[in-house]
């Protein structure tokens, strides 16, 4: 369990310790998903145990390949990293960038 604020100023302000805002186990994912909205990223959908192995399956796949997806976006391509490999002053231009190995 685990006490949302400082303890003391929470524990002056309640009149019973029900009213305390405590995160348990049974309300984590749901903090969770207020942590991803904060911060812009997208929710995910409730974990079901009694899913069938197969659809568990194609779920991890969509999210590899969305996590794939996402990595390729933010990385740089090749065109752009020799240009700016040229510009950082190391005596290399693109006529003789390309003898490097």
């Amino acid at each position: 369990m685990i006490v949302i604020g400082d303890l003391a100023q929470e524990l002056s302000k309640i009149k019973s310790v029900d009213q305390l805002r405590i995160i348990k186990e049974d309300n984590f994912f749901e903090f969770q998903q207020l942590l991803r909205r904060s911060v812009g990223e997208k929710e995910i959908e409730v974990y079901d145990p009694n899913e069938h192995p197969k659809v568990k399956y194609f779920k991890a796949k969509a999210r590899l390949r969305d996590r794939v997806k996402a990595k390729s976006k933010d990385a740089l391509t090749l065109g752009s990293t020799l240009a700016a490999i040229c510009c950082m002053g190391l005596n290399l231009n693109p006529l003789n960038i390309g003898e490097l190995s």
